[in-house]
């Protein structure tokens, strides 16, 4: 007699168990795809390798580079009618030789180098990455290749013109860029140990949590069902949230890096959707199944 009450009580307390297992599920779920996805080089380049080409992500890396190399060709130390004959070319032909091939890969494998050493540093290593530098003003892109590279094109698309130059000389700083200031750095650092700290402990507790809703109910196949439908819905609304978070994480005051940081978080963010996506089948699988053995089992 003294049991009957009990029963209510308890089911209560299994559901809410399995609506908190399903948010530590869908959490874990969120946070060890950010440490292997957004903060694993190799896998972001995978990820969003075919936008690294997208001219709203090159372009912030591109405008430094055409100007050093306009800079470096001292149009105006030429002859005023040599200097009028080349208005607009020079423009032109910087454009053509910052987007050709060659600069386009330096760009790239720069991006790649760049964010090895963000996350690295974040980390607290100190490994070293060609034309990737620690400033006194924060993280420091050296575009001095691209800035050759370009210029060498340039140069060779003048033909004749291109000898009545002065010797070209690029400085050192030619293209430099900082990357992330020093107070943004720091902010990296502190979400990527924020991260790092997070997936075990999430891992543990959404593992602790299924253990505890299976073990501890009374009729386990309804605790299946009732765990797997809290999963399932769980990650479509967090899919569902994905989207508008994605446009205020690209919301910049720069208009060039708002559409950069927009390009990238195309890519980035469809393949969390996709990841979110699964969950939420494998959780109504779970909860199907559930279901099933609820009919064909023992009442």
């Amino acid at each position: 007699m003294t049991e009957q009450p009990a029963r209510p009580a308890r089911r209560r307390g299994a559901g809410a168990l399995a609506v908190v297992t399903a948010l530590l599920v869908v959490a874990a779920g969120v946070a060890l795809w950010t440490q292997r996805t957004v903060l694993d080089t190799d896998r972001f380049v995978a990820v969003a390798g075919p936008v690294l080409d997208h001219p709203d992500v090159t372009q912030p890396l591109a405008d430094p580079v055409s100007t050093a190399v306009v800079d470096a060709l001292a149009v105006d130390q030429l002859p005023a009618s040599v200097e009028g004959a080349l208005e607009g070319e020079i423009d032109r032909l910087v454009a053509d030789a910052v987007d050709s091939e060659p600069v386009r890969e330096l760009l790239r494998g720069l991006v790649t180098r760049a964010h090895a050493a963000t996350v690295g540093l974040a980390r607290g290593e100190r490994d070293e990455h060609a034309g990737v530098a620690l400033g006194d003003g924060g993280l420091v892109l050296e575009m001095r290749p691209a800035v050759v590279a370009a210029l060498d094109t340039v140069t060779q698309d003048l033909g004749a013109i291109g000898r009545l130059l002065p010797d070209l000389l690029v400085p050192e700083d030619a293209g430099r860029v900082v990357l992330l200031r020093n107070d943004v750095l720091q902010g990296v650092e502190r979400f990527v140990d924020g991260v790092d700290r997070a997936v075990p402990v999430l891992l543990v507790g959404a593992a602790a949590g299924v253990v505890l809703t299976l073990g501890l109910a009374s009729r386990r196949r309804r605790a299946l069902t009732q765990l797997g439908l809290a999963v399932a819905v769980t990650a479509a609304l967090a899919a569902l949230a994905s989207v508008p978070l994605r446009d205020a994480l690209a919301g910049r005051p720069d208009p060039a890096l708002r559409r950069a940081a927009r390009a990238l978080l195309e890519p980035l963010g469809s393949d969390l959707t996709g990841m979110l996506v699964l969950v939420a089948v494998v959780g109504a699988g779970a909860a199907v199944l559930g279901w099933l053995a609820g009919r064909v089992g023992p009442r």
